[in-house]
């Protein structure tokens, strides 16, 4: 796992900055590759065989160049199919490097895992950025046609460049954040900073700084005309045991869902003393039993698994005091109450030895997990693909009503707008209406509201986030299974797990009522909280964004879902001192 960074122009002494911003994303080791029309340098943590012949940048001496961040679960297929190359590593890395060398972009449509690439030809004078069609890994740029091309893998190694724009805030990304409580597509709410979409290409001429190509490589989900629940059982086996790669101490978020504990009982046949953690929150008796219901089960199936199993006791106060360095983290706004407790418990796992993580986010995606996936079976006719787009809710409501804008804007609901779903590849929906309906998801707030919260409060720490549900072979899988299998009788959500799962996992795991990881809510009506709140909404917190919202309106407001996404705006704009 690692950071990836670079920009069209030979400055050491600015890669060096860049690299040294990103230094919890790969401490191990560092790398430099220059020429007269580039500057690339890369952060190494080492999950698996390490060797000076993989070293990134990797060169080789030859026309190419490359830094890549992620994991390629199917290499060593991929290096079966290359008998002419003479490996040698046992590396994703090298893999990556030839396949790039002998078959081009071509082959990144053969990838199954998680990436951000970063492909230079000398002779051709092109630099090419990927990221997978997951999301999984963030890939940052900064781009000025016929001036400079620079990325990275962070945030804060961009802006250490000081390039145009680079603390100023973007309008529509700001929008977006209003609506969503995240920022999808390839938008960000800096207005120098731009983000590759999951399942992204785009090719640059170092020379000239100008764009040749931007495309997908996102691959159509084929239907299963012959699903059965031992195959759907056996590719969940097969995409856990594919995570587990590599030689560094593993933990597992155990949240006492479906998901994860159905990740538990697969990790377990190749991990006997798998370590697993979960949270507990000291809140009140009478927010007791909701709050905490998913640690409960978690606990007691570690005990049944016999587990090495952690509880993390979260307080009012440690969480309070997580919040900005857990934003400071994150890189960008995002509305999401429980991520100050996951910061902490990513710093706990830290601190006990694990380098690498798996998790279950993306399971309620394919899974169909949420009670409104049931709702989309009965609101839209099958094969309605088209609608998808226009209707689909946002999971945060638009707060547009609570702000005093200084820019014009034409609609607080950009899902409304033409061309806002441009960036997801209409030719690749499935050809069910849920399943396009989860696609979409797949595609906006499952990256950018979860798997990059995730990567970015993970490698804070130095570790390695692996979801095995958002496995592109296996996300497909799943999207291409008829509707006709996930809903039955009373639409129950994740019928399909539950089912496969019912003689495996007890059933206080599988007959168990989605709760979801929530803190309490006692805490954001506390004084301590309200005193922390009424300081960031004070005029002189951040100046520079007192006139995007009615601060009087804000300060005296009791309503949560009002105050908490501009309030996180707000912690967030002053750490990174964004201007209008």
């Amino acid at each position: 796992m690692c950071g990836v960074h670079g920009f069209n122009w030979k400055k050491p002494e600015r890669l060096k900055k860049m690299i040294y911003e990103s230094h919890s994303r790969g401490p191990d080791e560092n790398g430099e590759y220059y020429d007269s029309h580039i500057s690339i340098g890369h952060n190494l943590l080492a999950i698996t065989e390490r060797s000076s012949v993989s070293k990134q940048p990797i060169n080789y001496n030859s026309r190419f160049v490359l830094s890549y961040n992620g994991e390629i679960y199917n290499y060593k297929k991929l290096k079966d199919s290359m008998p002419s190359v003479n490996f040698k590593t046992d590396s994703d890395t090298e893999v990556l490097y030839h396949g790039l060398r002998l078959h081009g972009q071509d082959f990144i449509k053969k990838l199954d895992g998680m990436y951000a690439i970063c492909w230079y030809d000398k002779q051709e004078n092109t630099l090419l950025l990927a990221r997978d069609t997951s999301g999984v890994k963030p890939l940052y740029y900064s781009h000025k046609n016929l001036e400079y091309i620079a990325f990275s893998s962070s945030i804060k190694s961009l802006q250490k460049l000081n390039l145009d724009g680079c603390r100023k805030l973007d309008p529509y990304g700001f929008e977006l954040y209003m609506s969503f409580g995240y920022v999808p597509g390839n938008r960000t709410c800096i207005k120098g900073i731009q983000k590759l979409y999951p399942g992204q290409v785009i090719v640059f001429d170092t020379s000239t700084s100008e764009v040749l190509d931007s495309y997908h490589t996102h691959v159509k989900p084929e239907k299963i005309e012959d699903f059965s629940l031992e195959q759907f059982s056996d590719n969940v086996s097969s995409v856990v045991k594919s995570c587990l790669m590599g030689r560094r101490n593993i933990g597992l978020f155990l949240s006492g869902g479906l998901d994860s504990c159905m990740i538990l009982h697969e990790a377990r046949k190749h991990i006997p003393s798998l370590k697993t953690f979960t949270t507990r929150f000291d809140c009140p008796e009478n927010e007791n039993q909701k709050i905490n219901s998913d640690a409960d089960a978690a606990k007691k199936l570690a005990g049944l698994y016999n587990s090495d199993h952690t509880e993390l006791l979260v307080t009012r106060k440690n969480f309070i005091s997580a919040i900005e360095p857990c934003i400071e983290a994150l890189e960008e706004p995002r509305y999401n109450r429980s991520s100050p407790a996951y910061y902490l418990l990513n710093k706990l796992m830290s601190e006990q030895g694990i380098v690498v993580t798996l998790s279950g986010d993306g399971g309620d995606e394919v899974f169909t997990g949420y009670p409104r996936h049931c709702k989309f079976l009965n609101s839209f006719a099958s094969g309605d693909t088209q609608r998808k787009t226009k209707d689909c809710k946002s999971p945060i409501k638009c707060f547009h009503n609570l702000t005093k804008f200084s820019i014009p804007y034409n609609s607080m609901s950009p899902r409304k707008q033409q061309g806002y779903y441009s960036f997801i590849p209409q030719e690749c929906f499935p050809e069910e209406a849920v399943n396009a309906e989860l696609f979409v998801e797949s595609m906006m707030h499952l990256p950018e509201d979860y798997l990059i919260r995730n990567d970015k409060l993970g490698m804070n720490f130095s570790m390695e986030g692996r979801f095995p549900f958002t496995v592109p072979s296996f996300k497909n899988y799943c999207l291409g299974i008829p509707s006709s299998h996930k809903f039955v009788n009373n639409n129950e959500p994740k019928r399909i797990p539950k089912t496969a799962y019912k003689d495996k996992l007890p059933d206080f795991i599988t007959n168990k009522f989605k709760t979801g990881w929530a803190v309490a809510p006692s805490w954001f009506s506390s004084k301590e909280f309200k005193n922390y709140q009424k300081e960031v909404f004070s005029k002189d917190y951040h100046r520079h964004t007192n006139r995007l919202f009615n601060l009087n309106f804000l300060s005296s407001s009791t309503k949560l879902k009002s105050t908490l996404t501009p309030f996180y705006f707000r912690v967030w704009a002053q750490k990174f001192n964004i201007t209008l």
